[in-house]
């Protein structure tokens, strides 16, 4: 009853101007899960990850809309829940865009999204090996190096000054699925920034990506709230 209530007392609040670069989706879907420990005794129901420090933990899984700026889904699941089973269905997310971290990168469901005519702004994992196809320094050169040959080969080549954007590809389902990988250098951290997306570059291009990825932050403020 309470999921049934939170999507149908969702409403559209915020929004972009007409010619905005993200004005012509329906839903901007911000997908997060957050655990956190409870009693041991509950252990056999909500087993947690970490057995050893904490035995019983739960995680919320949330899915919160940008626009209506409120969550439209909360699962309260054991620790141990692979947490891509709770990402919305493919097909909910036609004329949308989801944003979510690395732990949600999962290609045949990337795959899916981009067959129903949805979008998506991911953080991607360091150890990825795409077949690099295309590449681009952020000052628009084209780094003929890099390009044909897997991203590992080529990862120690990376520019760290200017971000690149890689056209990628993936054999998935025994189909080639192509996508952009866009990478950054962190210096406090001293470690690439990885975001995949299918977003079209004319509209979309290297700056907007970066921009655009800080906003999956609302989800996660909102579930420190939660945790209060």
């Amino acid at each position: 009853m309470a999921e049934r209530l939170i999507s149908d007392m969702t409403l559209k609040v915020l929004g972009f101007e007409k010619g905005h670069a993200f004005s012509e989706f329906r839903h901007m879907i911000l997908q997060d899960g957050s655990s956190f420990a409870i009693h041991d005794g509950l252990r056999e129901v909500f087993p947690g990850r970490f057995k050893v420090v904490k035995p019983a933990a739960v995680e919320l899984h949330t899915t919160m809309d940008l626009l209506c700026d409120a969550p439209t889904t909360v699962v309260l699941t054991p620790d141990t829940a692979n947490e891509q089973a709770f990402l919305p269905e493919p097909a909910a997310l036609r004329d949308s865009v989801l944003l979510a971290d690395r732990g949600y990168v999962d290609l045949h469901y990337l795959r899916r999204v981009q067959d129903e005519h949805g979008f998506f702004l991911i953080r991607a994992k360091a150890g990825m090996n795409p077949q690099v196809v295309e590449a681009f320094r952020e000052d628009g050169k084209r780094l003929q190096s890099l390009r044909n040959k897997r991203l590992q080969v080529i990862h120690a080549k990376l520019p760290k000054r200017q971000r690149v954007a890689l056209g990628v590809q993936w054999q998935v389902d025994g189909h080639p699925l192509c996508l952009r990988l866009i990478i950054s250098w962190n210096p406090r951290t001293k470690s690439f920034c990885y975001f995949l997306t299918n977003l079209p570059p004319k509209r979309y291009p290297l700056e907007v990506i970066c921009r655009a990825y800080k906003w999956r932050w609302q989800v996660e403020l909102l579930l420190q709230f939660d945790h209060f």
